[in-house]
């Protein structure tokens, strides 16, 4: 009877289990219709070869904010300097339209559209409101027209319109903006709309300042060409007859802006994805929900400038009196220079070999290995701390050079003035 018993009730734990998996349960934890875990995307497994990474040093010392969040990036490195809350999903008013940009600046590129291709403009297109450039039912305006008047005057009547052209309409774009999202890694964005404005479902519409950062830089690396319309400070549409003005007044005060993005809304508040290049060397900063233009302007100010301090081009190294050849300029991080590891071996007569992304260096007796992405080196089977990771920049493997240089006996001067290097061995 005991028997009888026990063979039962394994009989009922596993037919209960069978149901479990046919009808799993999910449907009792169902968040409600508008919050957003409704509408997170799923996660994609394809991903665009950029994302960003952390710099080890990164303490944050940025002070005086007023930007619910921010964040700030070196281009050439991929790295976080300084992040507030950047990670939190905001509502992003009209940077929603960097995303918008980024796909007819795909189409261009693929040859599916022209720069000059004519778009007509629809009775919908008419009827959107808040910034625009007033288009009319029926009139006829380049590609390249709607775009600057999308990035530079802010126009959401003309995103629409270019949502129509490359979709068909604004609703089977938004799918392309949310399906793009998910393939160039943008964990937390997810669109409503083209434009960015207010909705009915203001929680299903948000973007990080992560994200935002990310998607200029890969804006950036794919399609430079943007830069040559959003550096306009003053343009023209509807061949000359109407001219536009830049929302970005950041082109006239912070010298090297050359971008990006403004947004405004009541509820987002002043927001702005910018970016600038001194001395061939470029920086991209976001604040979202600054209290007043002026604001978001003096924080993207302390951003950009922090950054431009404290990472540095270095203009030459000099190796037993001759200036080296280096096909990616070496950079100083945080106080930390890095030259690029191939350039610097044939120099140095030093022999390099790659494993994928580990490098091994030897020379002299002594053998340094190194992975990219890391802080740590082995060095004669010892492992030792480095100043800032092995990086990867525009195809180059960059090193601590102070590190490498001591570690093959050499000697390592620093004229801070001139940002030359000057190695003895």
């Amino acid at each position: 009877m005991k028997k009888i018993t026990i063979c039962s009730l394994c009989f009922i734990i596993l037919m209960a289990f069978i149901i479990w998996i046919q009808y799993p349960v999910e449907a009792q934890f169902q968040p409600a219709p508008n919050s957003r875990e409704s509408v997170q995307p799923e996660k994609s497994t394809v991903k665009y070869r950029s994302n960003l990474t952390y710099a080890p040093s990164m303490d944050n010392s940025v002070k005086g904010l007023t930007a619910k969040g921010a964040i700030l990036v070196n281009y050439d490195t991929g790295q976080v300097i300084y992040g507030k809350h950047e990670q939190e999903p905001f509502h992003p008013a009209s940077i929603t339209k960097l995303m918008t940009l980024y796909i007819v600046l795909e189409k261009i590129n693929q040859g599916l559209l022209q720069w000059q291709d004519p778009v007509q403009i629809t009775e919908k297109v008419e009827g959107v409101n808040e910034a625009q450039v007033f288009l009319k039912k029926g009139e006829i305006l380049s590609l390249r027209e709607l775009v600057k008047a999308t990035l530079v005057a802010s126009a959401n009547d003309a995103a629409v319109a270019l949502a129509e052209k490359v979709a068909g309409s604004e609703e089977a774009f938004v799918k392309l903006m949310n399906q793009k999202a998910m393939e160039l890694g943008l964990e937390n964005s997810h669109f409503i709309n083209v434009s960015g404005l207010p909705g009915v479902n203001n929680s299903s519409h948000y973007m990080s300042c992560y994200d935002i950062a990310l998607l200029a830089k890969i804006i950036l690396e794919k399609y430079p060409e943007i830069l040559e319309i959003s550096k306009l400070t003053n343009t023209t549409i509807r061949n000359g007859a109407f001219s536009i003005k830049n929302t970005n007044n950041l082109l006239t005060l912070f010298t090297g802006t050359d971008g990006l993005k403004t947004g405004y809304t009541d509820m987002a508040r002043w927001c702005l994805v910018a970016t600038a290049q001194r001395d061939g060397q470029r920086f991209i900063s976001v604040v979202l929900g600054a209290p007043t233009k002026d604001k978001r302007s003096a924080d993207t100010v302390t951003l950009l400038s922090y950054g431009f301090q404290y990472y540095q081009r270095v203009k030459a190294i000099y190796i037993n009196g001759v200036q080296g050849k280096f096909n990616q300029a070496p950079l100083a991080v945080d106080g930390t220079v890095l030259a690029p590891i191939n350039s610097l071996a044939a120099t140095m007569d030093l022999q390099v070999t790659h494993n994928e992304e580990k490098i091994i260096i030897n020379g002299q007796g002594t053998e340094v290995e190194l992975q990219v992405g890391s802080s740590k080196a082995i060095l004669n089977k010892q492992t030792v701390e480095l100043p800032q990771p092995v990086q990867r920049v525009k195809g180059n493997i960059m090193v601590p050079l102070r590190f490498l240089t001591q570690s093959f006996k050499g000697e390592i001067q620093w004229d801070k003035i001139n940002k030359i290097i000057y190695i003895n061995r």
